[in-house]
């Protein structure tokens, strides 16, 4: 079977096994536009399609297009939720050998990247398809599915077909990267216990300003037909010597080794001039998860720079059905002119491991609430690495850990568990288990109270800045004190998310927040999300023109319920700037995560001091009177400062004072109407106060 395109796609069915001699049952899809990929699976072919229109993913009836009937079904597809940089290239998985699973299910996957619009965080989405020829109207294409991943750039030079610059001198030709798509092909095949499916998308590993391809590859998983879908392993690769690698292709033999091919050619680093040329590398069933092990080995080296921008699209690779252990691989490179080139290797496994890890040790439970608790332990080791730990509450697994450690969450207030452990490696030999028990706390204890508190005065408090579009900044736009976190624009910086929160035993909780905003054109954005655990998820959307408006503070107070969000221990809040390029601004402060059952809140000293002195301060000064046409009247009840500073709105000192010894009334009768300040300064505590001059 092969496709190619031209006023749509055709695929060609040969009605025998040998090509060269077989004819050819050809059919024509005219919908289907561009870099079609073609699949195998067991109730149809699946071909997807880089278009803007609504079916992204056609289904071909395969049972009829093999005898050549000129009435198969073609049947087209959207995919619900799909984002993309504008380019679409996701694809179905692949049936490496003649072992079909049952019908049904067909799925599709696509990369997620968070540089994208619409895209929280980077992750991976599979849909799944069910045909029925019978009834073509009544077949169905599943939610998206997502599926959480090590975080990855995959955008290179906004999205252009001109990314990575070919070595040597003469004029510089930088070649496409092959961004944005699933490369050719996911590849899925069964086995005794399991089934498999791998793929693969180019990433840049470098995330400076340079650039340095990278293969991301992933290994799926499902306990057998039409179940579900989970990640098994994934991993980066990247070649030596500093050289790009991309353009890849993953398969697994019979054993369940992966085989890769790839090109790769000098990066910006490596030492020497390699055009573009084929690799393979790879790694045994039973090697340490994530990582190629096999040395890299040549095919075939180029000897000159491809003449153009666009390079290869497709590779593939496939296991050679005699042995199934051999791969072979073709690609694209220059040898005297543009041509293909095929390779043969295969991956020999390690020895078979059948060495368990040790057992683990010293099994303690702590933080133990009236729904969780956090387990931790002393690490197995093993002859090869250890791949997992096992953790079970009553002989019933309830998650997996890479670490010593595990946060229990979904239990009974007033009941004793037992906890166990046991570790594994990735032959999948099982150690023998660390045990503890452990009774989780009264449920109805905790009192209303703060969870956490974040001002900013005296550092990020444990807040991750994005980068270059976020900064603790000392402004008049911070709601209180000197110092807010500001973010800019719409990239994947613009946005700061806080340290975990254990929100466990909670009913309700309560997100309070203060923002400014500052060229935010009408209809930008920004966001508040919740980690829950796994992935974000939008809370609250404000809109310029709708919610707030610039040169103005807007807070708000979000509420999250049990029952509709997963309170864990580690849960965090995330704020997004999603504007245009133009120095959009936001600036937050304040921000105040309270709950209904908060047992023991321990609140960090400096964040306690700093409160008090708040609340002290704007209790015992005022501002009069306020709106004001010439004079303000500073009025100190109680309480003795260093120093007091009037400062406007774009952060211009107007006057600083000694309120020891300087009178407190401020002629502000030359200044333009407009929003200003004055700070008051004790012992490094800053309390800062808003006036209107009129």
């Amino acid at each position: 079977m092969l496709t190619f395109l031209g006023s749509g796609a055709q695929v060609a069915v040969s009605d025998g096994p040998n090509p060269l001699t077989a004819g050819w049952y050809v059919y024509n899809i005219a919908s289907i536009s561009d870099y079609q990929k073609l699949s195998i699976w067991s109730d149809g072919y699946y071909i997807t399609d880089n278009t803007s229109s609504s079916n992204r993913v056609w289904a071909l009836e395969r049972d009829a297009m093999l005898v050549g009937s000129p009435s198969a079904q073609i049947v087209g597809f959207n995919l619900p939720g799909i984002q993309t940089s504008g380019f679409y290239s996701p694809q179905a998985f692949n049936v490496t050998n003649g072992n079909l699973p049952a019908t049904g299910g067909a799925p599709i996957v696509y990369l997620q990247d968070d540089a994208w619009s619409g895209v929280s965080n980077d992750h991976i989405k599979l849909w799944t398809i069910d045909v029925n020829w019978n009834n073509p109207g009544s077949s169905t294409v599943s939610a998206a599915q997502e599926i959480s991943a090590t975080p990855f750039i995959s955008v290179f030079d906004n999205g252009s077909f001109s990314n990575l610059r070919q070595p040597g001198g003469g004029r510089p030709i930088r070649i496409d990267a092959l961004q944005a798509t699933i490369m050719n092909q996911a590849q899925f095949r069964k086995f005794a216990n399991h089934n498999s499916a791998v793929f693969n998308f180019v990433i840049d590993a470098d995330a400076s300003s340079n650039k340095l391809a990278a293969v991301r590859w992933y290994e799926f998983r499902q306990s057998g037909d039409n179940q579900p879908w989970s990640m098994y392993q994934e991993g980066t690769y990247t070649a030596p010597d500093g050289r790009h690698a991309w353009c890849a292709s993953l398969a697994m033999d019979g054993q369940g080794n992966i085989g890769m091919g790839y090109t790769s050619m000098s990066g910006p680093n490596t030492p020497s001039t390699v055009q573009v040329s084929s690799y393979f590398t790879g790694r045994g069933s039973g090697d340490p998860l994530g990582t190629m092990t096999s040395v890299e080995g040549l095919i075939a080296n180029g000897n000159a720079k491809i003449p153009g921008t666009r390079y290869g699209d497709y590779s593939k690779i496939d296991v050679d059905p005699p042995d199934d252990s051999s791969f072979w691989f073709i690609t694209e490179y220059m040898n005297g002119s543009r041509r293909g080139v095929v390779g043969k290797f295969s991956i020999q496994a390690a020895p078979l491991d059948t060495e368990a890890p040790t057992d683990p040790t010293n099994l303690s439970a702590s933080n133990i609430t009236s729904s969780g608790a956090s387990l931790s332990w002393t690490p197995s080791t093993d002859n090869i690495g250890v791949a997992q730990y096992n953790i079970s509450i009553d002989g019933n697994v309830v998650g997996t850990s890479t670490s010593p450690s595990f946060n229990v969450t979904g239990l009974s207030p007033l009941t004793n568990y037992a906890a166990s452990v046991t570790a594994e490696d990735a032959a999948g030999n099982v150690s023998g288990s660390a045990n503890t028990s452990f009774t989780t706390i009264d449920g109805g204890t905790g009192n209303p109270g703060e969870i956490a508190a974040y001002f900013f005065e005296t550092g990020l408090q444990g807040w991750t800045d994005g980068g270059n579009d976020c900064a603790r900044q000392a402004s008049g736009n911070s709601f209180e004190g000197s110092f807010s976190i500001r973010l800019r624009d719409n990239s994947n910086t613009s946005n700061a998310f806080s340290p975990d929160l254990d929100l466990t035993g909670n009913t309700q909780v309560t997100v309070e927040f203060h923002t400014y905003a500052s060229s935010m054109e009408n209809g930008e954005d920004f966001f508040v999300e919740f980690f829950n655990g796994s992935s974000y998820e939008v809370i609250g959307q404000y809109v310029s023109g709708t919610h707030f408006n610039n040169g103005a503070f807007f807070d708000d107070t979000i509420v999250l319920d049990a029952g509709s969000f997963n309170f864990t221990t580690n849960n965090r809040i995330r704020i997004r700037c999603d504007a245009s390029n133009n120095n959009d601004q936001i600036w937050f402060d304040q921000v105040v995560i309270s709950g209904d059952n908060v047992n023991a809140p321990v609140a960090n000293d400096n964040t306690t001091v700093l409160k008090r002195f708040n609340t002290t301060t704007n209790e015992n000064v005022k501002l009069y009177p306020n709106p004001t046409n010439s004079i303000l009247n500073i009025e100190i009840l109680d309480g003795n400062f260093d120093e007091i500073v009037v400062f406007s709105a774009t952060g211009k000192i107007i006057q600083t004072m000694d309120p020891n010894t300087d009178n407190l009334n401020v002629d502000v009768s030359q200044l333009a109407s407009g929003m200003y300040f004055v700070r008051f300064v004790s012992e490094g505590l800053v309390f800062t106060k808003r006036f209107i001059k009129n």
